[in-house]
């Protein structure tokens, strides 16, 4: 037996840490703005600072957080700069912008894979609100006209490295569909760990 105990210790050392290593083992991967409102365009933020409702998610059911940088920010920075008269949907409609995104994709998609070669789970992709030229999300509970062009690629992405991770909508902008987004969050936590 305790040859066996041994063992097992080894193999958790070998596995990601030491055989004391308290982690969970479990990560979601989300956007800036539902840390950081204050990254959000000018009318935007829908709290004042952060979204607790996420947080006490991942708080209750011991998931950490891996932050994914917000394209629109990086494509025209925190003031979300452009011509008059030009939408932020327009202005994010170009191939930089595209590329940025792409970008921003490989960097989370490569770090999610490290997750998971780790033993680690990646227990979603959380995405944004409706109408976000970067980070609108479909998901089962929300059907969106267009994905954003971030969620788009990291659709892309995520296929290209053989990963099936979900990806929630957040929808804050309406308290009746952030609350329907939350249960699913929730219910996804607490389920078994996919794949």
């Amino acid at each position: 037996m305790a040859i066996i105990s041994l063992i097992k210790k080894c193999a958790r050392g070998f596995a990601g840490g030491r055989p004391d290593d308290v982690r969970s083992r479990r990560v979601v991967a989300l956007i800036e703005c539902v840390l950081n409102q204050n990254a959000r365009d000018c009318g935007a933020a829908c709290s004042p600072a952060i979204n607790a409702k996420v947080l006490e998610v991942c708080l209750r059911h011991s998931i950490g957080i891996i932050q994914i940088p917000c394209p629109e920010q990086a494509v025209l920075g925190l003031g979300r700069v452009r011509p008059d008269g030009v939408s932020l949907r327009d202005a994010m409609s170009t191939p930089a912008a595209r590329a940025c995104c792409n970008a921003i994709a490989e960097s989370i998609v490569s770090r999610l894979k490290q997750y998971e070669q780790a033993g680690q789970t990646v227990v979603a992709i959380l995405g944004g609100n409706p109408l976000s030229p970067g980070c609108a999300t479909q998901s089962a509970s929300c059907v969106v006209d267009a994905e954003g062009l971030l969620i788009v690629a990291l659709r892309a992405s995520l296929a290209s490295y053989g990963l099936e991770i979900p990806i929630l909508a957040i929808r804050d902008s309406d308290w009746r569909l952030h609350a329907q987004d939350i249960n699913s969050f929730d219910r996804l936590c607490a389920g078994p760990p996919h794949p």
